[in-house]
């Protein structure tokens, strides 16, 4: 499992290194990895990643929920060709750092970098003030190359995890999907519930929510999901259950399997939103609604596939 390493104070290996934040891992940042891959082969590939992300320190007022979690990203990474993931702590000194200082200092200096890999929008240092053509001057006068990839557009639009994030708070799952090149995946561990699941025939894992990474809008979601071993299909409940009391939870019914899972790692890839929550008269119409809801996710999951084995 690839793991997060901290800045060394001087790399012996000359790097490739690409720049951003990679939330999310989506077709975009994959081809800033492979342009990098292909230009600096006989380079050590790695990537720079700055934590917390910026925007949750530049607008602790606007909450920002992430695509990834850090150890979840570092996998994305790996599975992409990256061999080093470095962690920049974005403190206020790293804050404060002016954008050539930052190339010389972080790149030059510490990651020994010969080649930078960037989207044509990257901007860097303080405030900013860094662009692709000052990156570029730098480059010449240190000593290293830099590669920029235009911005990877589906259907007319740039891929952006702006954009996907929104996609996903709407429900737009398979909108979302295209984007990332895979399911969205949650992973959680199985907490004890009130086992009303079972009660109406349907027994559910209910997942601890992981802190600071997006879920998708409430709803009933047709899903696949693992503890370990193959991926099974699933029907999941995400959000407030009105006739239970207005607490959100994740609910995973495994459909045509049971187990004892309680405190064990559960990964959810959602694959379609399809309903809203809503609320039931009675019991008998709430049971009838979920059977409903099954029997669709197995009927649409037989079209959409589950996600390599080794998928995150």
């Amino acid at each position: 499992m690839m793991r997060w390493q901290e800045v060394p104070l001087a790399s012996r290996q000359p790097t490739a290194c690409a720049l951003g934040n990679f939330d999310g891992v989506h077709l975009g940042h994959e081809q800033v990895i492979a342009k990098m891959l292909a230009v600096g082969a006989s380079l050590v590939p790695c990537a720079l990643v700055l934590d917390p992300h910026p925007r949750q320190v530049l607008h602790p007022d606007q909450p920002l929920s992430l695509l990834t979690t850090l150890p979840e990203r570092a996998e994305l990474l790996a599975a992409a060709g990256i061999e080093r993931c470095y962690r920049l702590p974005f403190t206020d000194q790293v804050r404060a750092t002016s954008a050539e200082d930052f190339v010389r200092t972080i790149l030059q200096q510490r990651l020994n970098t010969r080649l930078v890999s960037v989207g044509r929008n990257y901007r860097f240092g303080y405030r900013a003030q860094g662009d692709v053509a000052l990156l570029k001057r730098l480059g010449r006068s240190l000593g290293f190359e830099v590669v920029v990839s235009s911005q990877v557009r589906l259907g007319g639009q740039p891929i952006s995890a702006t954009q996907i994030r929104r996609q996903l708070a709407a429900g737009e799952l398979d909108m979302a999907r295209r984007r990332l090149g895979r399911y969205y995946q949650t992973s959680g561990k199985v907490v004890s519930g009130d086992r009303r699941g079972t009660s109406l025939g349907f027994p559910t894992a209910n997942l601890s929510l992981p802190e600071g990474k997006l879920v998708p809008a409430d709803g009933i979601y047709a899903a696949w999901a693992r503890t370990d071993g193959d991926w099974l299909p699933a029907a999941v409940h995400l959000g407030p259950r009105p006739m239970f009391g207005p607490r959100p939870v994740l609910e995973v019914h495994l459909i045509g399997a049971s187990a004892n899972l309680y405190g064990r790692q559960m990964e959810v890839a959602w694959v379609r939103r399809l309903r809203a929550a809503a609320e039931f008269p009675s019991l008998p119409l709430l049971v009838r609604q979920i059977g409903q809801d099954v029997a669709e996710t197995e009927r649409l999951l037989r079209r959409m596939p589950p996600p390599p084995r080794t998928a995150r």
